[in-house]
């Protein structure tokens, strides 16, 4: 006999930073998908960020182990990353529990988890992977242009090539 209970969906946005991925989470939300929108706003993301704390916290958590400092646009190698795996799991796991409890379709997004989603992966049930895809040039002029010309393009373009 078939098990016709239906297991909640996972929905991760996986993009680089400045892609587009609050629009893409805000229509996850219209969609009836649990995605946290922490509310904060800005003249850039008029409609919320989408982010869920807990992921950034984690995402932090791992780069500044990774790396020795806090710094989410200092990019720590696939290799530091994984080495955290030990360190982070039982946050990562409690974090993904706590989710599973509601039993509904939830997700989240930030837009370092691409680097850091094999960490994840191994604690999620039912995932789905919402891929966003920007053109490198307009990623690096939208970085550019938040960080008030704080960054230079040749930079911005090094940010997001992970």
């Amino acid at each position: 006999m078939k098990n016709n209970i239906k297991k909640p969906k996972t929905v991760i946005v996986l993009a680089h930073p400045r892609s587009g991925t609050s629009m893409t989470a805000g229509i996850l939300k219209i969609l009836g998908i649990d995605i946290y929108n922490k509310d904060s706003c800005s003249y850039f993301n008029p409609k919320g960020f989408f982010e869920d704390i807990d992921v950034i916290k984690i995402n932090l958590k791992i780069f500044e182990l990774a790396t020795g400092k806090i710094d989410l646009w200092g990019l720590p190698s696939h290799e530091d990353i994984m080495k955290q795996k030990e360190k982070v799991q039982n946050e990562i796991k409690s974090f993904i529990n706590k989710k599973l409890k509601k039993n509904i379709d939830w997700g989240w997004k930030h837009c370092h988890t691409c680097l850091t989603i094999e960490l994840f992966l191994p604690f999620l049930t039912n995932p789905h992977f919402v891929i966003v895809s920007r053109d490198n040039n307009d990623i690096a002029k939208s970085v550019n242009k938040i960080s008030n010309n704080k960054i230079n393009f040749s930079n911005a373009i090094k940010s997001i090539n992970f």
